[in-house]
């Protein structure tokens, strides 16, 4: 049953178990989101992509010759174009939650801040690692057509090769702390920044490719339930603020 003085619960239907007590299962760690999106979105991301010119490698911890930085009106583009996929993991973060949790109090807006393509071939990889800000995401736009057959090949005991691997905590029996994907294209997950995530190598010719970024909250206050993401660029920062509910 559901336990009225406790802020985290997770209730659970015992109908279908014979015999079963009400009980409640508790959850602990970060909320990691996944969807899929429609692909005239992922066709158009592409395409916007293989226009992009310099590089974005410096500012990255992922060991791939090729990742860019979109344009500010790419990146105007990806929030219209994305913006009911987003608001679902805002709002379903902050109903799951106390408003403490994560030392955050509601929020009713984020900011686009960074928005980057990488072009993984054969050999690179991403090692464990974080983000800044509050929110990352990632978007797979492309995936090799032979991983799926060096999937199924792979022989090791550890994580397979072109995977995404999130961790949290340390290892201990009886205890869940990595979750593993093979993602397919359109795939598109949220998580906080600060979870760590990589990508192990693979073998197979061909392009993987994603789209990562990172949001900021852009107010702490709450109001509007509905979740407003913001543009880019500062100058569209004045815009969002004014749009944000007074008390």
């Amino acid at each position: 049953m559901e336990n009225k003085d406790d802020l985290y619960y997770s209730q659970t239907d015992t109908s279908k178990v014979k015999d079963a007590p009400p009980y409640t299962l508790y959850t602990f760690g970060p909320i990691l989101y996944k969807t899929s999106v429609d692909q005239a979105i992922v066709d158009e991301l592409l395409m916007r992509g293989r226009k992009l010119s310099g590089s974005h490698v410096e500012k990255l911890a992922g060991h791939l010759d090729k990742e860019q930085q979109f344009t500010n009106d790419d990146k105007k583009w990806f929030v219209d174009s994305v913006q009911p996929y987003l608001s679902a993991y805002f709002e379903t973060f902050q109903k799951l939650t106390d408003p403490r949790f994560y030392e955050y109090t509601p929020f009713n807006g984020v900011l686009l801040k960074d928005l980057w393509i990488n072009f993984m071939k054969a050999g690179e990889y991403n090692p464990p690692h974080i983000h800044g800000f509050d929110f990352s995401f990632v978007f797979y736009l492309q995936i090799p057509k032979g991983l799926e057959k060096e999937k199924e090949d792979f022989k090791g005991i550890g994580v397979g090769p072109g995977s995404i691997s999130f961790y949290y905590g340390e290892w201990q029996r009886m205890m869940r702390s990595e979750h593993h994907f093979w993602p397919k294209v359109g795939d598109f997950y949220i998580w906080p920044a600060k979870l760590k995530h990589g990508v192990p190598p693979f073998k197979s010719p061909g392009e993987r490719i994603s789209v990562s970024g990172n949001f900021e909250i852009l107010s702490k206050e709450a109001g509007d339930t509905v979740i407003k993401v913001a543009k880019q660029v500062n100058e569209f920062k004045n815009e969002y603020m004014s749009a944000v509910p007074k008390k």
